[in-house]
């Protein structure tokens, strides 16, 4: 390869880079919105609240990794979901379900991540399950962030229940009046 040639090869490839790594960057946009939705509640509960929202961290879990000289490393840590008690059964039958969103500025709002949510009052357990493959949201999430083991539930973080869960309650004790 001639020397132009090569040089016009790597400014394509740098380019195309910065383009791939610009959009990745763009994609870890801090939550400025969450809803939660359910078939018991009366209408989309909408969390705005920044002290509320940055008790959640969608970033954490399968799908980061560092790079150090080449190599690329997974970095795995429990967020909002315990990763580190990998893939859970099915929760019990009976449970209500709900879907909770995230949204981020891209500049403007859309959804970034989606997950269901259910609630065991008798174990005081939260689930969380991310859409699979075919699945609404699956091309959402994973444009957001892959992380090869979507289609299953996983076990809700502690911080995660006491959050999400007396919203939820509020939510629903406010419609009964």
């Amino acid at each position: 390869m001639k020397r132009t040639q090569k040089q016009i090869a790597i400014l394509t490839l740098g380019f195309v880079s910065s383009l791939t790594f610009a959009g990745h960057l763009s994609a870890k946009s801090e939550t400025v919105k969450m809803t939660i939705t359910g078939s018991d509640l009366p209408k989309t509960i909408e969390i705005t609240d920044k002290s509320i929202l940055t008790r959640f961290n969608i970033w954490s879990g399968p799908g980061n990794f560092r790079v150090e000289n080449g190599v690329k490393t997974p970095i795995i840590n429990d967020g909002s979901i315990l990763w580190s008690q990998a893939v859970v059964s099915d929760p019990p039958k009976g449970l209500q379900q709900y879907e909770v969103s995230f949204y981020g500025m891209f500049p403007e709002e859309r959804i970034m991540y989606v997950l269901r949510y259910k609630y065991d009052p008798i174990a005081t357990k939260g689930y969380v399950y991310l859409p699979g493959r075919g699945e609404q949201w699956y091309e959402v999430n994973v444009r957001s962030i892959y992380r090869g083991v979507e289609g299953h539930w996983f076990t809700a973080s502690e911080e995660f229940n006491n959050t999400v869960e007396p919203i939820i309650r509020k939510a629903k004790v406010a419609a009964e009046r």
